[in-house]
């Protein structure tokens, strides 16, 4: 472990790795996030270094087209119910897009069109249900863990109101597939860009290994990667 993140609960820690070669040159850094976060969070030092020497932005969606309806709904809640909430993705791509870095995304925007036609069992919860939800992984943010992403997504399941008997089936396509992606695209970005340093934005729940999958870490340590998290 590189023992390089220091700081309070006020920082956002990770969870952070490092993407090395066979020939220990960084060649990239992943940073875990549940997206959206309360915005008087900041990113700790050594995530604010990595994106600032990077020369591109992955991001696993397109941030302006998944989360600027978003960005728009938390700005309008009220202050007495929830703290101000930001989106971690939308606010570095328009860093990215300032600092003129290259930007990318993992996967088609259409994938996610798609899930209710793929998962049609599943119930869309209302949005503070699943704003609540979601800010239950900001501990995992400020203390740069993966701990407990199984049963979260397990929990998922139940919030969207998804049969037991189908919760294997919305765990392959909603994370199992999609790390197979992420990951195959990763390793071929950095393949085909041996001059670049992307820093990278993936989904908290698609880092770790789960009973059913291996995580994205795992994915590319696999492909040959040495992938270090930063603790």
């Amino acid at each position: 472990m590189v023992n390089a993140l220091q700081g309070n609960n006020n920082e956002i820690k990770g969870p952070f790795f490092e993407v090395k070669d066979q020939a220990g040159r960084t060649r990239a850094t992943i940073l875990g996030t549940n997206h959206c976060l309360p915005r008087d969070l900041k990113l700790c030092s050594a995530i604010r270094e990595a994106f600032s020497k990077s020369d591109a932005l992955i991001t696993e969606q397109d941030p302006p087209q998944i989360f600027e309806g978003l960005w728009t709904q938390l700005k309008a809640l009220p202050s007495s119910k929830y703290p101000k909430l930001g989106c971690l993705d939308l606010a570095l791509f328009r860093k990215a897009q300032q600092e003129k870095k290259e930007t990318l995304v993992l996967e088609q925007t259409e994938f996610f069109n798609d899930i209710s036609d793929l998962i049609p069992d599943a119930t869309p919860p209302t949005f503070d249900e699943q704003l609540n939800f979601a800010l239950k992984s900001v501990n995992n943010c400020t203390q740069g863990t993966l701990e407990g992403m199984e049963a979260y997504l397990n929990e998922s399941n139940s919030l969207y109101r998804v049969k037991p008997e189908r919760f294997e089936v919305r765990n392959k396509i909603i994370v199992a597939d999609r790390n197979i992606v992420q990951a195959e695209e990763i390793d071929r970005y950095l393949n085909r860009n041996p001059e670049k340093t992307p820093f990278i934005t993936l989904g908290i729940g698609h880092l770790p290994d789960m009973s059913f999958t291996p995580g994205v870490v795992t994915l590319l340590q696999q492909k040959g990667w040495s992938v270090v998290q930063v603790k």
